[in-house]
């Protein structure tokens, strides 16, 4: 119970320091949250994970290499 005790108080605290924090910022304008990231679509990550387990069979070396040319692709 303490520790659901201490949480309540920290929730009540921390709501009441961002409650004066946007008293003083006023109306300034809020930036906006930037777009959440696409996903790949589910047919890309079937082609790299295909590519990927058949060079994987072949060559570790090359699966490797592949992965790290796809990675920004797929993240």
């Amino acid at each position: 119970m303490e520790l659901e005790a201490a949480l309540s108080n920290f929730d009540n605290v921390l709501t009441a320091v961002v409650g004066e924090i946007q008293s003083s910022l006023g109306e300034r304008e809020r930036p906006s949250a930037s777009a959440p990231a696409a996903f790949p679509e589910a047919e890309e990550i079937a082609s790299v994970l295909s590519t990927l387990g058949r060079l994987t069979s072949e060559s570790d070396s090359r699966a490797v290499d592949y992965l790290d040319s796809v990675r920004e692709a797929i993240s």
